[in-house]
């Protein structure tokens, strides 16, 4: 049997995982209740107990560092130029609705906070599909300096190339944002309804911890991967139902699997009719990576499953329920 001692001695030549390395996905995005430093922990116990007294100051309290960011309404057609919000250069604004607040972040690289992008001025507003579930509304940053440009104008994106948002999975999974989500309830934005959808998608699908976990929807629907990782991660969602994790391996872009990148490469889900099973399409890639890859831009490869993760091609059976209708399946 290992005594303590001789489990000290074994320790020391194994390396075990941290927490904080224990998520999914391909990108690790946090905002809200992901902020580590005490700072920022400590600015969010601030705006949690003025939330909690319904203070009626707004910003501009002794709160320089905000540049005033209140906005009135989430409508695209309702915005005014005072709606314009600058979070050029900004790691944690403190944004104001109604006169609660909320801390929004754009996105950790490793476990650093990447402040926004220079030049970040835009019109929050509310983001609906008409071609997907109400759930996956999300609260979006459109560029532009004026609402009479918002229609020909685009929104931020994330270092992925995806559009930044604020999804409702990820306001739910935060103690911190039950004012804000409180809020958008009393305003319609969202309904009690919703809520409690995205309560129970999210306890059954296991995703109570991962925030940014990427949702398809559809076959052909575009998502990022990082160049670099071993595997990826992503959620298939129904119309009330939810299939997380779907992990596989990122062979298709060997040999740059296990390296140190930034670069992004896209990829969407196809349909195998014969083998009855999905298949990967790369769709993009860095000019630097062209041609270079085990597969080459607009050609598939069948999903290979992350042999490790349990229940992988029970999830894969039920992505594809919902992925792709009766009609065109091939049972085996």
């Amino acid at each position: 049997m290992l005594n303590w001692n001789g489990f000290k001695k074994l320790s020391m030549f194994i390396r075990l995982p941290s927490a904080s390395n224990l998520h999914l996905g391909h990108r690790r995005w946090k905002t809200g209740s992901g902020l580590q430093t005490k700072s920022e922990k400590r600015l969010y116990q601030e705006v949690s107990l003025n939330n909690q007294e319904k203070t009626t100051k707004g910003p501009g309290s002794g709160n320089k560092r905000n540049r005033n960011l209140s906005i009135s309404t989430l409508d695209c057609s309702r915005l005014r130029s005072k709606d314009l919000m600058d979070f050029s250069n900004l790691k944690t604004p403190l944004l104001y609705f109604n006169s609660v607040g909320y801390i929004i972040g754009y996105t950790y690289i490793g476990k650093r906070l990447r402040p926004f992008p220079p030049n970040t001025r835009g019109f929050l507003y509310f983001h609906q599909s008409s071609t997907l579930p109400s759930i996956t509304k999300s609260i979006r940053l459109r560029l532009c300096e004026d609402p009479s440009k918002f229609n020909e104008s685009q929104d931020l994106l994330a270092p992925d190339g995806n559009p930044w948002d604020l999804s409702l999975f990820q306001l739910m999974n935060q103690k911190n944002a039950k004012p804000f989500v409180e809020e958008l309830v009393r305003e319609g934005y969202i309904t009690e309804e919703e809520l409690e959808l995205c309560r129970n998608i999210m306890k059954n699908a296991g995703i109570l911890h991962f925030p940014r976990v990427h949702f398809l929807h559809a076959l052909g629907q575009s998502t990022s991967v990082r160049i670099g990782q071993r595997t990826t991660s992503v959620a298939v969602m129904g119309k009330d139902t939810c299939v997380h994790p779907l992990e596989f391996n990122q062979d298709f872009l060997e040999p740059f699997t296990g390296i140190e990148s930034t670069d992004y490469a896209k990829i969407a889900f196809d349909y195998d009719k014969e083998k009855d099973w999905l298949l990967v399409r790369l769709l993009e890639l860095p000019e630097q990576y062209r041609g270079k890859t085990t597969l080459q831009e607009g050609d598939t490869l069948p999903l290979n499953l992350y042999r490790f993760r349990p229940n992988g091609r029970q999830n894969a059976r039920k992505a594809m329920d919902i992925l792709v209708p009766e009609s065109k399946r091939q049972r085996r």
